[in-house]
């Protein structure tokens, strides 16, 4: 469901980058394996399957796609084994018996561990004849479906191919709303592309593939004629521009009256090539991966088929598994979301590079109390939008995280009271920190990403000790990662090419702001080792320059003489408002830097 939201306004990038604060990752728990079960009735309730006569399959993909399989005992019970607790699946019933039930049935939704009971209810047969108009002769050959009205597409309960005098026939139909689709390929790529049908009042009044039918008696007169259409065609690959073969690809029409036109799926074959055909030559086409708006791919293609053919190099490139998740239930989580104040919600936009502007905004379905999941995503800028449905008093709040591919993030939630809701970018770091706002812009700045442990949680760990490799990081991305070569010959003999932040220190030793420790004929950078505040004090005022500067005849802390190593570039700190010190007039030179203080020191230089 796509809805607006009134606070937001379509910001450019740069300034959504500059005013949004980002969020926080983890990963979901492990599914438990649990069988599906019931029994199955025979047209009525009480009348059993027997053994064999029912086929039980259950799949994730509503086409199907690597059921589990099973089929009913002597007694028209049935187990379907392998499902899983926190998976919900499409469950088809395929009637193997001669009476006149409907041959397939599909029911959405159940979970392994539950029962799912069901009745195979009457079939009645649906047929017809099939022609060509331009041609004014029987089609032969027109591959005929029978596919559920609820909006899917690519999936078929019923399939089948027109004879050579353009018969079809359906011998066991469910009697629910079914679109009756036709298509019809007479030579690839070549004119016509396919064919589509003008309906003759059974079903829309508009061109498409396919009519609607509800089948409550045997019919033979479902007969359609076909026109000429038009196709559209391109290659689907991944982020690296290889080709993906077998991957769903869907396109809906948009006619001239911005209505709702018919909608396609096609497969790509080995070479990642996707074709859809019979498209009528008046729509509008949006073109895409994973669902008509983009998901699992890039944002939709627009493709105008007025006066068109064949459309060719409409290329889809799909991305990575890349999702997210809100949890209301981190620290300070309020016990209930949905209360007197209003139902909570979360939404979300995104920024199309293509057509460099904010999508609207989407509202994102609960996946349990307290979580919202949105995957299939692309890469790119999000905001997450955190409202009180129907309360104009909530404050809300907007977030904008950065998606990588392959990123599946879970952002946790602050939340004290009701009325008062922080999305957290550290699950270690809220509000009540005294360098939240230092954490947050060394975070937003790029500087840090923190650390994913076991269980998926990111975390800042503000009092961790920073160690001299880390703190050459920090330096190096707070200067803004300038273009920096290092040399093949380390300068260290405890820093060699492997180490993680290699460059890092051989860039703050051509910079001239770590010298390390001569020992004879060798120098040391010791960068596991914890740096002290007196040595960050230097590393900082060299990094800024070594600025001139006069040092007070008076210490501005009481454990720094003005004798002592770095007292000039403690002073400095403390003239620039870089360091505060303690609470008892200390500096406290010896003690290492924990995570927290050195946000706060580089804030105080780059965030101000």
């Amino acid at each position: 469901m796509t809805t607006t939201r009134p606070r937001f306004a379509a910001w450019s990038l740069v300034a959504a980058i500059a005013v949004a604060s980002t969020l926080l990752s983890a990963t979901p728990a492990a599914a438990e394996p649990a069988s599906i079960t019931g029994h199955v009735d025979l047209g009525t309730p009480g009348v059993s399957a027997g053994e064999g006569e029912v086929r039980v399959q259950a799949s994730l993909s509503r086409s199907m796609i690597n059921p589990l399989t099973t089929f009913t005992d002597a007694s028209g019970h049935y187990a379907v084994p392998g499902a899983t607790t926190t998976n919900r699946y499409y469950v088809m019933f395929e009637y193997l018996g001669d009476q006149p039930l409907a041959s397939t049935t599909q029911v959405y939704g159940t979970r392994g561990g539950e029962v799912l009971d069901h009745v195979i209810p009457p079939g009645y047969i649906v047929s017809g004849h099939v022609g060509l108009h331009e041609a004014g002769t029987p089609a032969a050959g027109v591959t005929v479906e029978l596919r559920p009205n609820d909006g899917s597409v690519g999936f078929a309960t019923h399939r089948t191919t027109t004879g050579s005098d353009g018969s079809y026939a359906f011998p066991r139909v469910e009697a629910v709303d079914m679109i009756l689709a036709f298509s019809f390929v007479p030579g690839q790529l070549q004119p016509p592309i396919d064919w589509y049908f003008d309906t003759d009042g059974i079903g829309s009044s508009r061109p498409g593939p396919g009519r609607i039918i509800h089948p409550t008696a045997d019919r033979t007169d479902y007969d359609v004629v076909l026109r000429g259409g038009a196709g559209i065609t391109g290659i689907i690959t991944d982020s690296s521009g290889e080709p993906i073969a077998n991957m769903p690809a869907n396109a809906a029409c948009i006619l001239p009256d911005y209505s709702a036109g018919p909608r396609y799926t096609a497969h790509s074959d080995e070479d990642g090539r996707y074709i859809f055909r019979g498209i009528p030559k008046v729509c509008r086409m949006s073109v895409a991966v994973g669902g008509y708006g983009g998901p699992n791919g890039r944002w939709p293609s627009y493709v105008d088929m007025s006066g068109n053919v064949i459309v060719e190099g409409v290329d889809i490139v799909v991305y990575e598994q890349t999702s997210f998740t809100v949890a209301f239930d981190g620290p300070g989580s309020a016990a209930s979301y949905d209360d007197v104040y209003g139902q909570l919600q979360v939404a979300y936009s995104a920024w199309d590079e293509d057509a460099e502007e904010w999508s609207e905004w989407s509202t994102i379905h609960r996946a349990g109390a307290g979580l919202w999941n949105m995957p299939d995503l692309r890469p790119g800028y999000y905001y997450i939008d955190i409202y009180r449905f129907q309360n104009p008093y909530f404050p809300g709040v907007e977030a904008l995280v950065y998606l990588e591919e392959g990123d599946t993030p879970r952002y946790e939630v602050w939340m004290p009271n009701p009325m008062s809701v922080q999305l957290l970018t550290f699950a270690d770091v809220d509000p009540s920190n005294g360098f939240y706002e230092e954490i947050e812009w060394l975070y937003r700045a790029g500087i840090t990403r923190g650390t994913v442990g076991t269980d998926g949680v990111r975390r800042f760990d503000p009092a961790q000790n920073v160690s001299r490799g880390a703190m050459a990081a920090f330096l190096y991305r707070a200067a803004g990662e300038p273009a920096f070569t290092p040399p093949a010959t380390p300068s260290f003999i405890d820093v060699p090419k492997s180490y993680q932040f290699y460059k890092e220190i051989e860039w703050m030793k051509a910079q001239g702001i770590a010298m390390g420790t001569r020992a004879g004929a060798v120098t040391y950078y010791k960068p596991y080792d914890d740096v002290i505040r007196r040595d960050m004090a230097a590393f900082i005022y060299r990094a800024q320059g070594s600025p001139a500067f006069d040092a007070p005849t008076t210490p501005p802390f009481t454990d720094i003489p003005v004798w002592s190593t770095y007292a000039r570039e403690i002073a400095w700190m403390k003239a620039e408002g870089i360091t505060r010190g303690n609470a008892d007039g200390s500096f406290a030179a010896e003690a290492p830097v924990y995570r927290a203080a050195m946000a706060a020191f580089l804030y105080r230089i780059y965030g101000d």
